[in-house]
């Protein structure tokens, strides 16, 4: 089983750097399951991951899915 990671944060070790006070160090991951499936979870994050507007702990991602 192929998965590709990317680490979203404010810390620079991150693959999606985000230099905002409201995001956490390690804020969430994103990972891609056999090149199809992405798949959202958040780390713990003080001010939480929205996707759509809606908050998520942890949900599978569609095309256009606005993450914030």
């Amino acid at each position: 089983m192929l998965t590709d990671i990317a680490t979203i944060g404010r810390s620079p070790e991150n693959e999606v750097f985000l230099d905002d006070v409201t995001v956490s160090r390690k804020h969430a991951i994103v990972s891609r399951i056999q090149g199809k499936v992405f798949h959202l979870k958040d780390l713990g994050s003080l001010n939480g991951t929205y996707v759509n507007g809606y908050s998520t702990l942890e949900v599978q991602l569609s095309s256009g899915d606005e993450i914030q």
